[in-house]
């Protein structure tokens, strides 16, 4: 019981505070954004631009959500997705596993953890990105 309390005391502090409260979902195939409303006092999930609670999570260089995954037959090599498995390990056993199922080049950082070059066919950049 003294865990709940401690638990119940820390809570209505949180609720006390007039700092809004948001929650990021970033999930392998799809992701969403949520806040807190204090007049309803309840969690509103926000729409994307084509007004859909979730968005792949697809991104190339200029496209991110769902456009940019109709799109990835024309950009291959320059569309990332599965994002939340290259978030945060270091080049490891694990990558190297995964790193075949990608059409992005994957290798390993000066500081260990995975970087990649996009390729955009529309400007043609080439633009280093570390994740």
């Amino acid at each position: 019981e003294k865990i709940y309390e401690d638990y119940k005391k820390d809570n209505g502090k949180k609720l006390q505070s007039q700092a809004p409260a948001i929650g990021i979902d970033l999930g392998t195939t799809y992701g969403c954004i949520a806040y807190f409303n204090k007049d309803f006092k309840e969690v509103e999930v926000t729409s994307n631009e084509a007004g859909e609670s979730t968005t792949s999570s697809y991104a190339q260089l200029n496209v991110v959500g769902q456009t940019s995954k109709d799109l990835t037959h024309l950009n291959l090599e320059g569309t990332i997705f599965n994002i939340k498995r290259m978030c945060g390990p270091h080049f490891g056993e694990e990558i190297q596993k995964l790193k075949k199922y990608w059409p992005i080049q994957v290798v390993q950082s000066g500081d260990g953890k995975i970087k990649s070059d996009l390729k955009s066919p529309i400007s043609g950049r080439s633009p280093r990105q570390s994740f």
